[in-house]
């Protein structure tokens, strides 16, 4: 048996004194010898832990989706109050003051009004964040023009975004039909959740208007500002939109059920979903 030797040194031991040397021996860990255990258990463990998780910042296109095929457009219509405080069935341009010469000659007053969609991770708003905002500005269509080939008249032209499939139709309205979001925040077996607000801003005559999913203008602001995620209660003021994802690839979804706003048509290649927004009462 190999064993290592040592010296103590002891500068009061005695040539003619015998001295008794205790050297305890115990069970309690120490320290020493333990580097590698600090190293694996500790140190390599707090380094990780202290090192953001990667994040991927690529974003997807998602597709709007009705019924599980995908929507053939989207259909804004916005709804303002009239003189006595009730919505109209439609409201036209020439209400927000707008003439013929604006939209003949495409002033800027026209086309530097627009739709602003906001959207939210959350419709609780003194927490929730803004993720990302979508800008609708208003643009004839070919199907506007009259037969002889002039813009619509402001009182027969509804204040209406519609929007398509730009990649499949060159000549409609994508903006807004598409939402661009970061993939790694949705899988495949949880939608990611976003509540949206929008708001129209008249550059004709510089008001700018607050929009709910209700089209009660009584609603009080306790209403309009309460939460409803997790409840069986219809959102007065937000819109609901799920980002999902499966083996055909990413798209999303406007709940009907979270507010009264959303509805869907046929068409002939596939629905046409409407979100109505009802201008918020001063009053």
């Amino acid at each position: 048996m190999y064993v290592n030797n040592y010296k103590i040194r002891q500068p009061h031991l005695s040539g003619t004194t015998g001295v008794t040397i205790s050297i305890p021996f115990g069970q309690n860990p120490e320290l020493a010898g333990q580097q590698e255990i600090i190293d694996t258990k500790f140190v390599d463990i707090e380094v990780e832990n202290s090192i953001n998780e990667i994040f991927d910042y690529e974003k997807v296109r998602f597709l709007p989706r009705s019924k599980t095929k995908e929507a053939e457009g989207i259909h804004y219509k916005v709804n303002f109050l009239n003189g006595s405080g009730a919505y109209d069935n439609t409201t036209f341009w020439d209400y927000l003051d707008f003439t013929y010469d604006d939209f003949n000659l495409f002033k800027n007053s026209f086309s530097e009004t627009f739709l602003r969609l906001d959207f939210f991770d959350s419709d609780i708003g003194t927490s929730q964040r803004l993720l990302f905002f979508s800008t609708l500005y208003p643009r004839f269509l070919n199907s506007d023009y009259q037969p002889n080939g002039s813009v619509p008249e402001p009182f027969e032209y509804p204040v209406l975004f519609r929007l398509g499939n730009s990649i499949k139709d060159r000549t409609a309205i994508g903006e807004g039909y598409f939402i661009y979001y970061f993939k790694d925040e949705v899988i495949p077996t949880v939608p990611k959740n976003i509540y949206m607000r929008a708001t129209f801003l008249n550059a004709k005559n510089g008001k700018t208007t607050r929009f709910m999913s209700s089209n009660n203008p009584n609603n009080s602001i306790d209403v309009l500002a309460r939460t409803t995620i997790d409840t069986n209660v219809v959102n007065k003021l937000y819109t609901k939109y799920e980002l999902k994802r499966d083996i055909d690839g990413y798209y999303y979804e406007i709940n009907e059920n979270y507010s009264d706003n959303v509805s869907s048509s046929p068409s002939s290649n596939g629905d046409i979903i409407t979100v109505n927004l009802y201008e918020i009462s001063s009053s």
